[in-house]
């Protein structure tokens, strides 16, 4: 008799043990922080991020756009919403063998080209505004960068959306 109770007590032991491995809401507390692990961001269209800019704000997004950039300015833009406020992208820079090879990429364009240059791309980072960013406050949205895919120069010269010609207008972002 004695024996049976203890092998119940043994198979309720092993049986807890059981459910604290093997079922993953009885061991919450030793996994992982799950909150660390990468995260793709939404892939959304710039204008509809303009549009809904507040729900946005602070958040991390993927945009296919177009970026232009003079020594005097730069924007990320869409055609479609070119005029509903300038986009300062800020690219977080990595140091020398860090970071994102999008970015070096296009940070060598940018300096082989100082004179301006336009390029179509992909481009992930967290999204800002409204408010005030940029070069003395001039820009309406920020999104602070931190990968680039997919960049393909279109101009040579970093031209205002307003000023592109129709021919040049079929290449940005719609």
């Amino acid at each position: 008799m004695r024996k049976h109770k203890s092998q119940t007590v043994l198979l309720k032991i092993v049986a807890a043990l059981a459910c604290l491995l093997f079922f993953p809401g009885a061991n919450a507390g030793f996994q992982a922080d799950q909150s660390r692990l990468y995260k793709p961001a939404p892939s959304v269209e710039l204008c509809y991020v303009l549009r809904n800019s507040e729900f946005y704000d602070g958040k991390q997004i993927t945009i296919k756009a177009t970026y232009r950039k003079t020594p005097n300015s730069s924007q990320l833009y869409c055609m479609a919403c070119a005029d509903w406020g300038d986009v300062w992208m800020r690219e977080v820079l990595p140091k020398p063998g860090e970071g994102s090879q999008g970015i070096r990429e296009l940070n060598d364009l940018l300096n082989a080209r100082k004179s301006g240059i336009t390029v179509n791309g992909v481009f992930t980072g967290v999204f800002r505004g409204p408010s005030t960013y940029g070069f003395l406050g001039a820009y309406t949205y920020q999104i602070e960068v931190r990968e680039v895919r997919d960049v393909e120069v279109l101009f040579r010269t970093g031209t205002e959306p307003r000023y592109l010609s129709p021919d040049m207008k079929k290449k940005v972002c719609k």
